[in-house]
């Protein structure tokens, strides 16, 4: 049996977007035997370039279930049938995100119809799916909705079957998942029950200590990947682990600073890269003979408080380049002696009230990147549906985290923190994430200051 199926989405990153629409048309390779169908609530808001195309509108998703709401019977509906769709993995992804969430396990094997009909109809100009079924004559009613694109798909899959043969295309289904070597204290079903959620993962020796920590967006597949038959652990290092814990987080920062808070507790044998310093490079400002203030990106001074610190050089040179231009700072006289030459600059005219007006600049960009002084929660997705993960901010360090309920007042959020011990890891981990919130839409997580 295939399931057929296609989805609208809010955007292309299913960390970061939602299903606006799913169809799925169940098919035994020559005739069409059931349909699914349904608008979803996406729980993010939809773009309006997205509107334009599909014609789903916020209004019309409002009122609609949630993915949770009918992940049951959509599982049931698919969980023992081969995934086909027109560029398998993006249908696929956003699909296994949302049974994650659900608390579903979904990796059936899987059949791309672009594959397919490159092989059945080579030669032709374009397998994009409007353009292979206008090739073919297959005709595609609402394109771009699900139910449209979903029917289209399972006629231009029945041609491929008829074309290649049911055998050849029960050959070419892959599974998702990749043959793996298990460790020999473990079970492959020790793996199976590890969860498809955000979190971090713990790989555990005969005695308890914890060899290996790391993060992952979906647990379960990451661990498989450290043990792929190809490019996995090595037979000794298999061998060692006879355990593996993991702690579900719910989104991607908490789970880095859960990572970043085993590493310092337990300095796992395993975990080379996390044990060096997190800050590498940073801006730093400093007077020149002429009396100017000069920003410079080097290489980050251990136990210095005067630079704004960050992992990587790019980020600081990226962030650099903002700074001067958000607060009009002339370029040259921030890196260098001498002039720009850009009409109307203030470095035109040297004299005390440039060099002040210069000066002025360079202290407030720099102020606006400091650690604010204050108190701040940073709520993100939790472990569940209808859950929240709460992280408090004081002063730049992160104080703790939680999980509550979604719409809690503050006074709840706040009373389900858990304390964590301020260490540098977090504090760059958390300085990062904000100097990134200020520029980036960041839009599975919320700031709300408590001042």
């Amino acid at each position: 049996m295939f399931a057929i199926v296609d989805i609208e989405t809010t955007g292309g990153n299913p960390l970061h977007a939602g299903i606006t629409e799913i169809c799925a048309v169940i098919t035994d390779g020559s005739k069409v035997l059931q349909v699914y169908e349904t608008l979803l609530n996406p729980g993010y808001s939809i773009p309006r370039n997205i509107t334009a195309l599909t014609g789903i509108s916020q209004e019309m998703t409002d009122k609609a279930p949630v993915f949770a709401e009918v992940a049951a019977q959509l599982h049931h509906l698919l969980h023992d049938k081969i995934f086909v769709a027109h560029n398998v993995n993006f249908d696929l992804g956003f699909i296994q995100q949302e049974f994650s969430k659900a608390g579903f396990s979904f990796h059936p094997p899987k059949l791309c119809t672009v594959k397919l009909a490159r092989k059945a109809f080579p030669g032709r100009r374009s397998y994009s799916l409007g353009n292979i079924c206008g090739n073919l004559g297959i005709g595609i009613q609402n394109r771009h909705r699900a139910g449209g694109d979903a029917f289209a798909t399972g006629e231009l899959f029945h041609q491929c079957i008829n074309q290649l043969g049911h055998a050849e295309v029960l050959k070419m289904a892959k599974s998702t998942r990749r043959k793996i070597s298990v460790p020999p204290a473990l079970s492959e079903d020790d793996i199976n029950r590890l969860p498809d959620n955000p979190g971090v993962y713990l790989f555990i020796d005969q005695q308890g200590k914890i060899l290996y920590t790391g993060k992952a967006n979906n647990i379960q597949k990451r661990v498989r990947q450290h043990f792929d038959v190809k490019r996995g652990k090595t037979a000794l290092q298999l061998e060692r682990i006879h355990k593996i814990d993991f702690q579900l987080c719910g989104n991607e920062l908490l789970s880095l600073l859960t990572e970043a808070h085993v590493i310092h507790k337990h300095w796992p044998e395993w975990n080379v890269s996390g044990k060096h310093v997190v800050n590498k490079y940073a801006i730093y400002r400093f007077p020149t003979q002429s009396g100017y203030l000069r920003l410079q990106t080097e290489k980050f001074r251990k136990g210095s408080l005067s630079g704004i610190p960050f992992p990587r050089f790019r980020d600081a040179k990226q962030t650099l380049g903002r700074m001067l231009h958000e607060h009009d700072i002339c370029p040259v006289l921030a890196r260098s002696q001498g002039r720009c030459y850009v009409p109307g600059c203030y470095c035109e005219n040297p004299s005390e009230e440039t060099i002040a007006t210069h000066n002025q600049r360079v202290e407030e960009a720099m102020m606006s990147l400091q650690e604010q002084k204050n108190r701040i929660l940073v709520q993100g997705e939790g472990r569940k549906t209808g859950e929240k993960a709460v992280i408090l901010i004081e002063n730049g360090a992160v104080a703790g985290w939680g999980f509550t309920e979604e719409h809690q007042p503050e006074i709840e959020m706040v009373a389900c923190i858990e304390p964590k011990p301020d260490i540098p890891e977090t504090r760059a981990i958390i300085a990062s994430f904000l100097r990134q919130a200020k520029t980036e839409n960041k839009i599975t997580y919320q700031i709300i200051s408590l001042n």
